[in-house]
C-alpha cells in the first residue's frame, strides 16, 4: 500500500466586486465579462494499494471424458504420464 500526499496549485476565477451569479448582466457591461484570476494553493492526499489476482478454479473436465486437469499444458501431462 503506498500513501502520497502532496500540494498543488489551482486557478481561481471570481466575478469582479459587484458582480453576481445569476444577475442581470448591466446594459454599460460590453465584451467579456470581468473575472479576476488568482492562484491557491492546495493540499491532496492519495491512496493507493494493488488487487490480488484471482484465477479461476481449477476442475476436471468431464464433458470430454478427459481426466487431464484443466490449467496444465499438454507437456507437463506427458510428464506426468512417463512418471507413471
Amino acid at each position: 500500500m503506498f500513501l502520497t500526499a502532496g500540494l498543488y496549485l489551482g486557478e481561481q476565477q471570481k466575478l469582479t466586486p459587484g458582480l453576481y451569479v445569476g444577475q442581470a448582466v448591466p446594459s454599460t457591461l460590453t465584451g467579456s465579462i470581468p473575472v479576476q484570476k488568482n492562484y491557491r494553493p492546495g493540499f491532496g492526499f492519495a491512496v493507493s494499494f494493488r488487487i490480488p489476482k484471482t484465477d479461476a478454479p481449477k476442475t476436471k473436465s468431464t464433458a470430454t471424458g478427459s481426466s487431464k486437469p484443466s490449467g496444465t499444458t499438454p507437456a507437463q501431462t506427458s510428464k506426468k504420464k512417463q512418471q507413471n
